[in-house]
C-alpha cells in the first residue's frame, strides 16, 4: 500500500517479545490494540508533551470510544521481529477524531501485516464533572504532522481559530 507523499504519519517502533505471543508462536491479536495505545501515547510524548501533566492531573482524558483491527494475510508477527505502527488523523470534529493504523513487519523489508482505527474523544474536567471538550491547544498544534488529508489539516486549523477566538471571547466577558 504506498501512501501519497502529503500524507503525515506519527510512527513507533517496536521489538515483539516473548510475552506477546501466543502459544502457536505469533503475536496475540490483543496486542495489536495495545499498541495502538502505544503509538498515540508516542505520539503525545514526542509531539505534545505539554499535554501530559493534564492527563496526570486527571483534568483531561482522551476516551477511546471505538477500536478496530484487521489482518492482512496469513503470517502474522513473531517473537523478535521488528514492527512499525504508523498512525495517522483520518477524521477531526474538534472534540473528536479516528486515527488510522498500519502495522508492518520490518524485519523482511516492509510487508503490511494489518491495519487498524480507533475513535478518541476529548473530555475536559468541569467543576468536577469530566464532560466533552475540545482537545487541547497543544494538541491541536501537534496534530497537522499526523493528518491524513489535506481536508484534516483544514479542519485542525479550524478548530485552532474557533479555540483562540473562544479564550478571546471569554476574556473580553470578564
Amino acid at each position: 500500500m504506498k501512501t501519497p507523499e502529503w500524507m503525515h504519519w506519527h510512527e513507533w517502533r517496536h521489538i515483539v517479545g516473548f510475552e506477546e505471543t501466543s502459544l502457536v508462536g505469533t503475536v496475540y491479536f490483543a496486542n495489536y490494540v495495545v499498541w495502538q495505545g502505544s503509538c498515540r501515547e508516542s505520539f503525545i510524548h514526542s509531539c505534545a508533551p505539554d499535554v501530559t501533566g493534564v492527563l496526570m492531573s486527571g483534568d483531561l482524558a482522551l476516551i477511546t470510544k471505538s477500536c478496530a483491527c484487521e489482518f492482512m494475510g496469513m503470517r502474522g508477527l513473531y517473537a523478535l521481529e521488528d514492527v512499525l505502527v504508523k498512525m495517522a488523523i483520518t477524521r477531526f470534529r474538534g472534540g473528536r477524531c479516528t486515527l488510522g493504523f498500519l502495522y508492518y513487519n520490518c524485519s523482511n523489508g516492509m510487508d503490511l501485516i494489518a491495519s487498524g482505527e480507533q475513535e478518541v474523544h476529548s473530555y475536559h474536567k468541569s467543576n468536577g464533572v469530566m464532560a466533552p471538550a475540545m482537545f487541547p491547544d497543544k494538541m491541536l498544534a501537534a496534530f497537522p504532522t499526523a493528518a491524513a488529508t489535506p481536508e484534516i489539516i483544514l479542519a485542525i486549523e479550524d478548530a485552532k481559530s474557533f479555540s483562540e477566538k473562544a479564550k478571546i471571547g471569554s476574556v473580553a466577558q470578564s
